[in-house]
Formats: structure tokens, sequence, C-alpha cells
């Protein structure tokens, strides 16, 4: 279950951090995130608590959608760090997707000079199934083609 690892790595702890949120061992978790083993219902509803997303994101990695237009309006009416903490609880939507990349361009840290960051990214993303792949690779295309727009007005 990969996607534990991505949740948890997304929330910026550890594996022990997360054991202690949701009450099992540490190797526990590794177990999970290695496909070692599969967590039980009560532990699967604690980690879709934690994490705010639905135990099907968990257990088949679906896309989170926003089930109501009117959350769009909200996404667009919230400042820049409200915007980052709306998608950080809900996943990013194809709708607000080139937005989002935006605010993360604008907001960007410096990459690491030791290429962690980038291995770390291509670790995420051979670990994504096809279809998510082609979802991940749509969505950065739409981010580059709003900053080409970005940059041509300016």
């Amino acid at each position: 279950m990969t996607n534990i690892k991505l949740l948890r790595k997304a929330a910026g702890i550890n594996q022990a951090m997360l054991s202690e949120k949701i009450g099992v061992s540490r190797s526990t978790i590794a177990m999970w995130e290695t496909d070692g083993s599969t967590p039980d219902v009560m532990s699967l509803q604690k980690l879709s608590d934690y994490f705010d997303v639905p135990i099907d994101f968990i257990v088949n990695g679906s896309p989170v959608e926003w089930e109501h237009p009117s959350l769009i309006d909200d996404y667009y009416n919230a400042s820049d760090a409200d915007k980052l903490y709306i998608v950080e609880k809900r996943g990013i939507d194809c709708r607000i997707a080139s937005d989002y990349f935006s605010i993360l361009a604008k907001n960007k840290k410096p990459a690491p000079e030791n290429g962690d960051e980038l291995s770390e990214a291509i670790s995420i993303f051979s670990s994504l199934t096809p279809a998510n792949r082609d979802k991940l690779l749509e969505l950065a295309q739409l981010f580059l083609n709003d900053q080409n727009k970005n940059e041509d007005t300016q």
C-alpha cells in the first residue's frame, strides 16, 4: 500500500510519528508500506481519519475527486495559504490543478543540490498505477500550459 507512504510523506511525518498517531508499531507501518501486510479495517479507518482521505484511496489509490462544484468556488475565493491547505486535505482536482501548481511555483524553495528531491519524485511516480501516472502527467501539462501563458503576458 504505497499510498500510505505517499500520504505520510505528504504530511511530513515519519513512520514512528504515524505509528504513534494511529496506535500501531513502526514496523507495522513499514510492512504496510512495502506490501508485507495489509491494515485491518480499524487501522484503515484510523488512517482515513488521520489523513482525511477516503479508505478507497488508501486501498485502491483511486484519485480524489471533489464531489461538489461549490468547493471549487471556495477554493478560488481562498488565500494562497488556504488554497494549499485545501488541496492538502482534499487532493488535486483537475479543475484547479493549474492554479494550484502556479501557487507552488511562486512559493518554490530551491531544490537541494544533491538531487534528493528529484529521486523522491521519481520514486513516487514509479509507484503510481499507469492510470494515476497519466493523470499526473495531464496535471503537469496543465501547469506548464498555464506557466507559458503567464510568461507570454509578461
